[in-house]
């Protein structure tokens, strides 16, 4: 779970506690070595069925038991007909997997298993999205859970539009919420009708190969993996500063929307990259609309510069200020001499390695040209 307290170091453990947790522990080892057993022997009845349910809902990391689940509910799941029975079993193991992932929301076992049941088409889709808005509810940034609500999505045929809303929402309600940043980046491209876009975490990462993997995750959606710099129109872009403005201005020290601020620099630095474009040229309705973007983004940074007096806590403004100031010079959208505005981008890279001491060597080797000011 993410922001969830760490017990001091130190701490001395609550005898009680531990003789509990013994006790727990050979009472599951009794039960994991019963059960391995009738699965080995290939038992398929009704208690061992009702036994490797218990053993799940204390360890949902069994992956021989939900396989050994599977191969029991397999003949009755093929019912053509939709028979009874099988709406039975189907809702029984959907009631099985939720109880386990309330306990553990990041079984990679089973969110498989749960899929696996879904994908046999004898239950709604509504509940679904119920049940991910609680998890997500409690930790915003399941990565499991979301890569399940994509693969429900496009089971569902629901509008990209209809996710952006939600993720939309998401935000205003947690400005810091990184995954719903991360939707929302997946998501522009359908929703604008554009061709798949680099996603934050490849960004992020610096993985310039990741083009060369498949263009879908098997979810029915366009896989980050297989992102390209295919243009984001300028006006949705504007949009999305917006939204990233508010958060900033809320908590200039929050990683989360900077994050998804640089992926909208790139998108907007993309513009200016391959023939298809125009925003280079210099007179062309583009180019004006990139400089009034990039001018804009550098106002942004200097306002929050001015209203927080502890520089400490402005490193977001000030590292995002010198990449805004480096593209200005390289794409040719600033007045002034080139070497001015390079002393400047300069400047705060000599103040970032005060300010941010831990990454000195990053801000070292951008003051002497070795960092990547922006990948598109």
């Amino acid at each position: 779970m993410h922001n969830r307290p760490r017990p001091p170091k130190g701490l001395p453990e609550d005898p009680k506690a531990v003789e509990a947790g013994r006790v727990r522990l050979q009472k599951l080892s009794r039960v994991c070595n019963e059960v391995l057993k009738r699965v080995a022997e290939d038992r398929v009845d009704e208690e061992s069925l009702k036994l490797a349910a218990a053993l799940l809902e204390q360890n949902p990391e069994c992956y021989s038991v939900w396989n050994y689940r599977r191969r029991a509910f397999q003949a009755v799941l093929q019912g053509r007909d939709g028979s009874a029975a099988a709406r039975e079993a189907a809702d029984a193991e959907l009631a099985l997997t939720e109880r386990c992932l309330r306990r553990n929301p990041k079984s990679y076992a089973t969110w498989h298993h749960r899929r696996w049941i879904i994908q046999k088409g004898l239950t709604p889709l509504k509940h679904e999205l119920q049940l991910l808005g609680q998890l997500l509810e409690v930790d915003s940034r399941n990565f499991m859970a979301w890569a399940y609500r994509r693969f429900i999505v496009a089971l569902a045929g629901i509008p990209p539009r209809d996710e952006e809303q939600y993720a939309a929402g998401l935000i205003d309600a947690n400005f810091s919420n990184y995954s719903a940043w991360h939707a929302r980046t997946t998501l522009l491209h359908a929703v604008h009708s554009g061709p798949p876009v680099m996603s934050v975490s490849q960004l992020v990462a610096g993985d310039q190969a990741a083009g060369a993997g498949s263009e879908h995750n098997g979810s029915g959606q366009p896989s980050s993996a297989g992102a390209s710099a295919e243009l984001v129109p300028l006006a949705a872009l504007r949009q999305e500063f917006e939204l990233v403005h508010q958060a900033c201005f809320t908590d200039p020290e929050d990683q989360s929307a900077w994050l998804n601020h640089r992926w909208l620099l790139a998108r907007t630095f993309a513009h200016t990259q391959g023939p298809q474009t125009s925003a280079a040229d210099e007179g062309s309705p583009a180019h004006q609309d990139l400089t009034e973007i990039f001018e804009q983004e550098v106002d942004m940074c200097n306002q929050l510069l001015e209203v927080e007096p502890d520089r400490t806590k402005c490193k977001w403004p000030l590292l995002t200020l010198a990449r805004l100031q480096e593209m200005q010079q390289q794409l040719g959208l600033r007045a002034g001499s080139q070497g001015s505005t390079q002393q400047s981008a300069a400047d705060i890279y000599r103040e970032l390695m005060v300010v941010d001491p831990k990454r000195k060597g990053y801000y070292a080797d951008a003051l002497e040209g070795r960092a990547h000011v922006m990948a598109v």
